[in-house]
């Protein structure tokens, strides 16, 4: 009898333990032949609280659902199309000083930052599996479209050489963004004041983290300093009348709208010695909005080409 029991005892936790699986992996959504668990949507709301910064709490959890699917979307597609081309997905010098960046942020390193997501409960694998996607999609990015990425050094360094006969010296701003990628006018407004609302409630940069579809959110939306040389003018024309401090208003650009933090800002002096320095800051610039361009055309394909379902 006590045999039988202990029979009976095991059958039932291990039914229990398929039970409670069921439930954790239950599938919330369809990506072309790849599945969103639940499991998988539970864990990135938790990411995204805890990197932005924001209390696990109910309130918090529904208002960060919708972007968590969104974003585990992008994510499957990416990794669907990285394993169809075979472009390689592994860890990489972008992702090791993106780990030692965050790990910074909790004054650690990554084994200290294992750590801290196992005190939080967090799947610190499920996060670097994430982050070796984003940097490997980048990466093909840049190689499926750099003979498309052409930015006309001659040009921009008579530009320059013109600019500096006049002018002595060149504003630099630093700069921090939230870009949104645009779907249709009614869910872009609510985006927006939701972005809005958050930046208000949670601060710029942990409004980034959790909302920008820019790479520049790893960073908390930091893109550095950009001299104005580089930036359009109706961007510089936003800028330059701002304070350290001040956010603009949401700005339209192909495929998606940015909104910008002025961070700090400075002048310096333009010589024959920093013109190369400028100009390297330039093409930069110029090639990273190029690069963001392709990759949202091509992601829109994806989305547009795959059969995707949310439950």
């Amino acid at each position: 009898k006590k045999f039988l029991f202990k029979i009976l005892f095991l059958l039932f936790l291990f039914n229990s333990s398929l039970i409670n699986a069921s439930i954790e992996n239950k599938i919330i959504a369809n990506v072309g032949d790849k599945i969103i668990s639940s499991y998988e949507l539970k864990t990135k709301i938790k990411l995204l609280l805890f990197l932005s910064n924001q209390e696990l709490n109910q309130e918090n959890i529904n208002t960060t659902k919708a972007m968590a699917i969104n974003s585990l979307i992008n994510y499957k597609l990416k990794k669907k199309e990285l394993e169809r081309v075979n472009f390689p997905i592994k860890k990489s010098k972008e992702l090791n000083e993106h780990l030692s960046q965050i790990s910074n942020n909790y004054n650690s390193d990554i084994n200290g930052l294992k750590n801290i997501f196992n005190s939080q409960d967090l799947d610190f694998e499920f996060y670097l599996e994430e982050m070796k996607i984003q940097f490997a999609w980048q990466n093909f990015i840049f190689k499926r479209f750099k003979d498309k990425i052409n930015v006309d050094e001659n040009e921009i360094k008579v530009e320059l050489n013109n600019f500096i006969k006049t002018e002595s010296n060149i504003e630099v701003y630093k700069l921090a963004e939230i870009e949104i990628l645009l779907t249709n006018e009614a869910e872009n407004k609510k985006k927006i004041k939701e972005i809005q609302n958050q930046i208000k409630s949670e601060g710029f940069e942990n409004t980034a983290i959790k909302y920008s579809d820019s790479p520049s959110s790893l960073k908390g939306g930091v893109i550095g300093w950009i001299n104005s040389k580089s930036l359009s003018k109706n961007i510089l024309g936003l800028i330059k009348s701002m304070r350290p401090g001040e956010i603009t208003m949401p700005i339209s650009q192909p495929n998606s709208i940015v909104i910008f933090k002025l961070l700090d800002k400075k002048t310096e002096k333009l010589s024959d010695k920093n013109l190369e320095k400028v100009k390297a800051q330039i093409m930069n610039k110029k090639a990273n909005e190029l690069i963001n361009l392709f990759s949202n055309n091509y992601l829109s394909k994806l989305k547009n080409s795959s059969y995707i379902t949310v439950k």
